[in-house]
């Protein structure tokens, strides 16, 4: 599970407003908002990969954590959904 959701974090796109830097092989890029001009150094669906992540690990740690982990998993998703609504809004 987590080989999946490293594999589809590196391909999703960034949000609409996003840039990635342009770096030196070797070097970190950061991520920009031309929105609110925040400049970070992980994409921003990152942290919802993560989260997913952590819910996978609880789950395969200790299975009687299944409604907790997909509690996690389902807020996390929810999230997304909204912020990907948001985002379509704005294109259009």
């Amino acid at each position: 599970e987590l080989g999946w959701l490293v594999e589809w974090h590196c391909r999703s796109p960034l949000p609409p407003g996003w840039r990635k830097s342009k770096v030196a092989a070797g070097d970190v890029p950061l991520y920009a908002s031309d929105e609110t001009h925040e400049v970070v150094e992980s994409p921003p669906s990152f942290l919802f990969y993560a989260k997913l992540g952590e819910a996978v690990i609880r789950l395969r740690l200790d299975p009687a954590q299944a409604s907790p982990a997909l509690g996690s998993a389902k807020e996390v998703l929810d999230n997304a959904r909204a912020q990907a609504v948001a985002a379509e809004s704005r294109w259009t």
